[in-house]
């Protein structure tokens, strides 16, 4: 074995045993002996990578090109560029490794993905036809196809095209080629799961749902839906997953949103091309609406952003009486004054860490449920079983997932009765907006797609920038310029070098007492904290609408540039380089 296999075979101990510094040192030094390899370079670029150091990343790359030339580290250098968002840089590392004879299919894709972002549809679909025809089996290009036609508004080759897709993912004897079929036969797909009494009015409006068993989305979409388009159609009919596990859905919640609304459920993969901005289509009476979620939010959002009104979601007097008895039999009276409390943990998820970083701890807000019990109210908290419990906080505070009383009908009665909810980033909260009720946005994490309906009051989780000799509170500014309302997942914060932290015990109470007195003055609340957040909320909004990357991605908007989107006060003074003067 030679010196260079020996110093390779350490270094990849030492990554897979948690050591990655020490690898970076080893492939370092191999790289100065031995210059002419292409295999260590390659391998201290992607671990650099992995450590998030990507400047010594793309500093590895150019010494790797200035040693030896191989073109697949203009692909490595593309690959860092792109992900810091220059795009451009990006492209031109992409085509000169395409133009050093690298014609891999991943070279390609990324040369696509790049030139999409920038608005170059025609050099997209190129490289995105040449990625498809060196594997006719890539999901990733076909999804960029269909993001490609559908910019262009084609909307029949964007559904030929995404039903090419579900097929490579549920059926492993088919590829992206030989999965292309007429439009009009997708259509017949979707048509043959429907009951024969179903989309027969004159005016009817199909739309897919495939995630029928997130609270989240069941209220959103539903929203959304209803206000865009119920007054528009005659029967609106909405194809969906399977509504299992049961136990997962809030039946009363799901009924309330699907009232009025013709529910087909479905085990078929033609629902899953919900995922896709396809477009609408039209055949006879029946209108077929093919977008992504975010597309329907991204329509919501500027539907409003116009000064038009949401149409809310509403319980039937049956229910509103029901709900009452069921609050008195918790220990909430009538004539209650009431707060509905929700903090988002792990356990709905079965402990998924995929979007831990929404998830808070209930002990952080007891000082507040005792604030508010001593101001008079009843606080009901919701949530499901898998919560850790209250302590007893007296007879005022209901921990609704646990009461001998709770029925399904509880969270969305409490809700309807409340003076205002606290949430922070959940499903729950979701239905307070559907329902026209104030939120408290409180500890809420900086996301785009979070629409404030109003009236609500904002207060963000910290965003630390860890990455200098000590922890720094980003501005607002800051939080929009580097994108942090883009992030998704942990992994995102943690590239990013962001730490999030909670608001402090004291901060949620005088925070809270804010609430109640914007909601008793609402209009004397604006103040110079507001105009700023407001004009830096509007002015990235505009910039993110000019972004033909975000808009390929339905995500050029930004949900702060709501009228009714109010940063607290209070949090601005508790933090004042959030939005420095």
């Amino acid at each position: 074995m030679t010196t260079a296999q020996t110093i390779l075979q350490e270094a990849t101990r030492d990554r897979d045993e948690g050591r990655a510094s020490d690898a970076v040192i080893r492939l370092d030094v191999l790289c100065r002996l031995e210059p002419a390899l292409i295999e260590p370079h390659r391998r201290l670029i992607r671990i650099l990578v992995e450590l998030n150091r990507p400047a010594e990343a793309e500093a590895a790359c150019l010494r790797a090109l200035e040693d030896n030339g191989h073109p697949v580290f203009h692909f490595e250098l593309g690959l860092i560029l792109h992900h810091r968002g220059a795009l451009r840089e990006a492209l031109a590392a992409f085509e000169a490794a395409l133009a050093g004879d690298l014609r891999e299919p991943s070279v390609f894709v990324n040369a696509a993905d790049s030139a999409a972002r920038l608005g170059l549809l025609d050099k997209a679909e190129d490289y995105a036809r040449q990625a498809l025809a060196l594997n006719p089996r890539s999901a990733s290009v076909c999804k960029l196809l269909v993001s490609l036609e559908h910019a262009r508004g084609r909307v029949r080759e964007a559904l030929q095209r995404a039903w090419a897709l579900v097929n490579v993912y549920y059926r492993p004897d088919i590829d992206t080629l030989s999965g292309m079929v007429p439009a009009a036969q997708v259509l017949n797909h979707i048509d043959a799961l429907l009951p024969p009494d179903a989309g027969t009015a004159p005016r009817t409006l199909v739309y897919l749902f495939a995630r029928s068993v997130a609270i989240g989305h069941i209220t959103q979409e539903l929203f959304y839906l209803k206000t865009l388009f119920q007054d528009s159609f005659d029967e609106i009919v909405l194809v969906v997953s399977p509504l299992t596990p049961v136990e997962r859905i809030n039946q009363s919640v799901f009924a309330l949103c699907m009232r009025n609304v013709r529910v087909v459920e479905t085990d078929s993969i033609t629902v899953m091309m919900s995922d896709l901005d396809i477009g609408v289509a039209k055949r006879g009476n029946r209108t077929y609406l093919l977008w992504s979620y975010l597309q329907l939010f991204r329509t919501f959002h500027n539907h409003l952003l116009a000064g038009n009104r949401p149409r809310f979601l509403a319980l039937t007097d049956d229910e509103r009486a029901e709900g009452t008895r069921l609050l008195a039999r918790m220990g909430v009276p009538e004539d209650a004054r009431l707060v509905v409390l929700h903090v988002r943990t792990a356990g709905y998820y079965g402990g998924d860490t995929h979007f831990d970083f929404r998830n808070l701890d209930i002990r952080d807000y007891v000082r507040t449920i005792r604030h508010l019990t001593g101001r008079g109210y009843h606080v009901v908290r919701i949530g499901d079983r898998t919560m850790p419990r209250l302590p007893d906080l007296g007879g005022r505070v209901i921990d609704a997932p646990f009461s001998e009383h709770y029925r399904h009908l509880l969270e969305p009665a409490a809700i309807d009765r409340c003076d205002f909810m606290i949430a922070s980033m959940s499903g729950p909260c979701s239905l307070a907006r559907a329902m026209g009720k104030p939120v408290l946005a409180l500890n809420a994490p900086p996301y785009f797609c979070n629409l404030h309906v109003g009236p609500e009051l904002i207060a963000f989780r910290r965003c630390y920038d860890v990455g200098g000799p000590r922890p720094r509170l980003l501005s607002y500014a800051e939080i929009l310029e580097r994108g942090v309302c883009d992030f998704v997942t942990r992994r995102d914060y943690d590239l990013a070098g962001i730490r999030l932290e909670s608001l402090g015990e004291d901060e949620l109470v005088e925070i809270t007492e804010e609430m109640i007195a914007f909601l008793a003055d609402p209009a004397g609340h604006p103040g110079e904290f507001q105009r700023r957040f407001a004009a830096l909320s509007r002015a990235d909004h505009e910039r993110r609408a000019a972004d033909p990357g975000l808009a390929l991605q339905s995500r050029n908007w930004l949900g702060y540039a709501l009228p009714t989107a109010t940063v607290s006060t209070r949090f601005c003074e508790l933090h004042g380089a959030f939005l420095p003067g």
